[in-house]
């Protein structure tokens, strides 16, 4: 299984009210299960956009987090999400904050060899 790797050396940041400034470390991945835990910690269930679903292809993926109000999202299995993450040849790249609140951010991009 692939372990995640560093993108930005840890340099991304974001101010918290009232906690000090505190990195966060942005790592990219294309192993199933550490992107299943990650969305798990969040609640976050695999989806695509409504419409989206184009017979046995899937070909938006996103993340319903709960709460979410501003894209109409199907929720779709796990296996289908994986197998249209791998069959498009995507990695996720996301953040781990360093203060105990789980950040959200999250994207998928091509794999590039050799990153």
């Amino acid at each position: 299984m692939a372990n995640p790797q560093h993108t930005d050396g840890g340099k991304n940041t974001k101010p918290v009210a009232g906690k000090s400034r505190r990195p966060s470390i942005t790592l990219s991945t294309v192993d199933h299960l550490t992107i299943r835990q990650w969305a798990e910690r969040r609640d976050a269930a695999p989806a695509t956009l409504s419409g989206g679903d184009h017979g046995p292809h899937v070909r938006v993926l996103r993340f319903d987090f709960p709460g979410n109000v501003s894209e109409q999202l199907d929720p779709i299995s796990w296996k289908r999400w994986l197998d249209a993450f791998d069959r498009h040849n995507l990695e996720f790249v996301y953040q781990e904050p360093a203060e105990e609140e789980p950040n959200n951010f999250f994207t998928l991009r091509r794999r590039v060899e050799n990153r």
